[in-house]
């Protein structure tokens, strides 16, 4: 190419580098650019005709050849990309595109090629898609107007179920509602609850909109580590109700023990009833034998603390299906489905089944909303926040007042805020050190001895009222005054 100065001016200050392979005489030319971007001085090279075969990778150069051929027999031009050896002794990808030079005759008489160093976008792409295939995610390019699909990826992580699918997801009604509403150059996300193929499927809806037209929408399937997650929530219930067995079983024997004393007296007192009654009707006595009887028999005594015996026996039942019904509340699965929640009555339970958790160390005092509104929640994820909450709270005055061994109080409150519904455990503790203050919701971090708890209580309890519910869980301490825990629920 050094014949034509012009001609190699004008090239080598191309980026790109030039080959013309002289089909007449099978002379090969390579530009001065050419074999620089291949890692060689131009000086010499001119000579070998057979170079950018010899630096062809053997598993393209079979490829090559034949993209060769056919551009020479026919009138398509030349394309393709193939590996070329560096100088350096790394693998280039380089991309050739070329055409004949034609005689009128229609014999071939040249071919021109230039060839374009692609390596940095090969490997870019490689990586695009590497990183692309690692996202356990299905993924739509749409427009987001008309949900046109442009292209579509199913993640190998999904299920068969939903890989079936295909792109029936962006039919549905919250996915559509989402993509509309994202502006453009924004990102928008959320979790939906829908059925797929028959069964209920938790998503996570995730979209970019990055042109006026076209959107990219990605949804992982997160019902499996939904449904783990539940199985988790319901150990660490199981967990807590074990931990409690022992008190609970004591709470239950307290008012057993009364009932079973009061029936031994009712049934003393209607035994010695039976006398008198047998003395006045099934034979005839004198009134001072009938009075002199009655008197032996501490007949006013009876009268007197008969009715007291049968409430005292009433009240203790009433007990026992108290703690019963509580136990009940929090052993039971809990429905997959959000419902209204008795707050109120949720924290009554709380506060019964951990009785034995505060009974020694703290009195418990309710201070709760009769018109409270009844939340749309899962009841019985909100059953564990409570117990949570309130177990922590007795433990943090055990711990304030095991010197003086005087009790402490557990305030809990629930009130409406704005459009929802705030809960509140109020400790009359130790308060949270400030140097640990941070850490409270970290998973496995807790304060409390060996045996005594896991450290994800917290950090469950704000997964449920966070993510579950749309809420949050704060507090508010002073070191050495106690702690008050603050649950925010939506009403919706």
């Amino acid at each position: 190419m050094d014949a034509h100065p012009l001609l190699a001016g004008i090239l080598g200050s191309d980026l790109d580098g030039y080959l013309m392979w002289d089909l007449t005489t099978s002379v090969v030319h390579y530009s001065r650019r050419w074999c620089v971007m291949l890692g060689f001085e131009s000086q010499g090279v001119s000579e070998v005709n057979d170079l950018w075969k010899c630096l062809l990778h053997p598993a393209d150069l079979v490829a090559a050849e034949e993209a060769l051929r056919s551009c020479i027999e026919s009138f398509w031009p030349l394309s393709g990309t193939w590996r070329m050896l560096h100088g350096t002794g790394d693998w280039r990808y380089i991309r050739w595109t070329g055409h004949i030079q034609r005689s009128p005759d229609g014999n071939a008489m040249n071919l021109v090629c230039r060839c374009t160093d692609v390596t940095e976008a090969q490997r870019a792409s490689a990586r695009e898609k590497a990183i692309f295939d690692t996202i356990p995610d299905t993924v739509f390019v749409v427009n987001p107007n008309n949900f046109e699909v442009f292209a579509h990826r199913e993640s190998a992580a999904q299920s068969g179920e939903l890989l079936s699918t295909g792109t029936q997801f962006i039919e549905l009604p919250e996915i559509a509602a989402l993509v509309q509403e994202c502006a453009e150059g924004a990102s928008c996300q959320k979790d939906i609850e829908t059925t797929v193929m028959g069964a209920r499927r938790s998503l996570e809806v995730r979209c970019h909109r990055y042109a006026t037209n076209e959107s990219v929408i990605l949804i992982r399937d997160f019902t499996e580590r939904r449904r783990i997650d539940e199985q988790l929530a319901q150990s660490q219930k199981l967990e807590s109700i074990g931990q409690l067995a022992a008190g609970v079983a004591h709470e239950i024997n307290t008012p057993m023990q009364y009932i079973g004393d009061n029936l031994s007296f009712l049934g003393t007192a209607f035994a010695d009833l039976e006398l008198v009654l047998s003395a006045a009707l099934d034979r005839p006595t004198t009134r001072d034998e009938f009075i002199k009887l009655a008197n032996s028999l501490d007949v006013a005594y009876l009268r007197e603390n008969l009715q007291t015996s049968i409430a005292n026996s009433q009240e203790g039942v009433q007990r026992v299906s108290q703690i019963v019904s509580a136990m009940k509340d929090f052993s039971h699965q809990g429905s997959s489905e959000r419902a209204s929640c008795d707050v109120n009555r949720s924290l009554k339970s709380a506060a019964t089944v951990s009785a034995s958790q505060w009974r020694h160390f703290a009195q418990v005092q309710f201070d709760l909303d009769p018109d409270l509104p009844l939340p749309i929640a899962y009841g019985a994820e909100l059953n564990q926040v409570f117990l949570n909450l309130i177990i922590n709270a007795a433990h943090a005055i055990r711990d304030a007042n095991k010197q003086t061994g005087a009790l402490g109080t557990i305030t809990v409150r629930s009130r409406t805020v704005g459009t929802g519904v705030r809960v509140e455990i109020v400790d009359t503790g130790t308060g949270i050190p400030a140097a640990i203050a941070h850490r409270v919701f970290d998973p496995f971090f807790t304060t409390k001895v060996v045996g005594e708890g896991t450290g994800q209580g917290l950090t469950l309890s704000r997964e449920i009222v966070a993510k579950r519910h749309g809420g949050s869980l704060t507090f508010e301490t002073a070191e050495g005054a106690g702690t008050t825990m603050r649950v925010d629920l939506p009403l919706a």
